[in-house]
């Protein structure tokens, strides 16, 4: 009679360990976000009235409490932080992303730098395009309300992320969300970016300008970027 070995137990899949970085990833992220918002929550809500408020000096800087600098920095990486995760969740449920060849956190390594550039050149043309064609009040103006509807967009970006987490099987309608939020954000800003700068002189022309240096030809770029980034992956043998 052979004696007892014990029992032999489920085996876990090879994605398990990084899928569960992923998600610690986000949890840690959701944690900062609760730990900046407590000790800088009037920044929070200054932000919010940035956007709701017409009235223009809702977008000037007030002297509150808490750290402007700290609070601003980490809702922009919040934001590109989540926004490169939830478009690695929607590749990944589209059986987009080669997760057999490389472990899910390079492809979210290589879209969280994709953004990150994408959101560093945006910025610099920001700034050049604001410099050169309005004066400094209306750009600060104009600059303060980007960044407010920006780091709100991130606050949203919870939603489709822990969607996607947890209810993986309703990708397609997180999907839908995390493109509605997107188009919305874009659309608050072209409203704000009008509402500011239609009494400008050069307000139709800097307008026409944005939208086109901006809004449409960066994406299609991105777009272009993406495409021939997974393109590479999938046929170079440097990856395999």
């Amino acid at each position: 009679m052979n004696g007892f070995e014990g029992f032999v137990g489920i085996p876990m899949s090879g994605e398990q360990t990084p899928s569960d970085l992923l998600f610690a990833s986000l949890l840690l992220s959701l944690m900062l976000f609760a730990g900046i918002f407590s000790l800088n929550y009037p920044f929070f809500f200054q932000m919010i009235r940035t956007i709701i408020l017409p009235n223009r000096r809702s977008f000037s800087v007030e002297a509150k409490k808490g750290n402007a600098t700290l609070f601003h920095l980490f809702m922009n990486v919040q934001t590109i932080f989540l926004a490169a995760f939830t478009l690695f969740e929607i590749l990944k449920s589209g059986y987009l992303i080669p997760i057999s060849s490389h472990p899910q956190p390079f492809y979210l390594g290589i879209l969280l730098l994709t953004l990150t550039l994408f959101y560093l050149l945006k910025q610099s043309l920001y700034i050049l395009l604001g410099y050169i064609f309005t004066n400094r009040e209306s750009f600060i103006i104009w600059r303060n309300m980007y960044n407010a509807v920006f780091e709100s967009y991130g606050v949203l970006l919870y939603l489709p992320a822990f969607g996607l987490v947890f209810a993986s099987s309703y990708a397609y309608y997180f999907s839908i969300l995390f493109s509605i939020l997107y188009i919305a954000c874009r659309f608050v800003i072209i409203y704000k970016t009008l509402d500011i700068f239609y009494q400008k002189r050069m307000s139709w022309f800097y307008l026409s300008l944005y939208l086109c240096a901006q809004e449409i030809v960066p994406l299609l770029l991105l777009f272009k970027g993406f495409i021939n980034l997974y393109n590479f992956f999938e046929s170079s043998t440097l990856w395999r």
